[in-house]
């Protein structure tokens, strides 16, 4: 890079995104590449998966977040992610908001080859981090 700090260029976009490889990784291996990458850019490695449906919006920077049930989250988190990796259409895994010493996080699944290709996606996991936080109350 000429003359800018990676930082710099991190801050300078709303979303710091890692592509992984596109070899298949299980569900597991997959959330601790996260949880480490969720750690390098200072957030809890602690994962609340939420749906869209699970957020209620403000206008002032803030979500209303329903956590309920974390273990079915979780297995419909893993349901998602194993469906996008056979699809070969990849796999999203994204932060939401910061809820109270976690993550609130969403995983993505394209839902067509064109969505997937508009969406730079490659056919395994791309990560993916808010730069300009959002606090979620639970």
């Amino acid at each position: 890079m000429t003359g800018q700090s990676q930082n710099d260029l991190i801050k300078s976009i709303d979303f710091m995104v890692c592509r992984l490889s596109q070899e298949k990784t299980s569900f597991v291996d997959a959330v601790t590449k996260f949880q480490e990458f969720l750690k390098a850019n200072k957030y809890s490695a602690e994962i609340v998966w939420v749906q869209p449906d699970d957020v209620l919006l403000t206008d002032k920077r803030l979500f209303y977040v329903r956590v309920s049930l974390p273990h079915a989250r979780e297995k419909m988190a893993q349901q998602m992610y194993e469906e996008g990796i056979a699809r070969q259409r990849g796999v999203l895994f994204r932060t939401i908001c910061d809820l109270d010493g976690a993550t609130g996080s969403h995983v993505w699944v394209p839902a067509s080859d064109d969505e997937a290709a508009r969406s730079l996606m490659p056919s395994g996991l791309k990560l993916s981090v808010q730069t300009d936080r959002i606090r979620g109350v639970p």
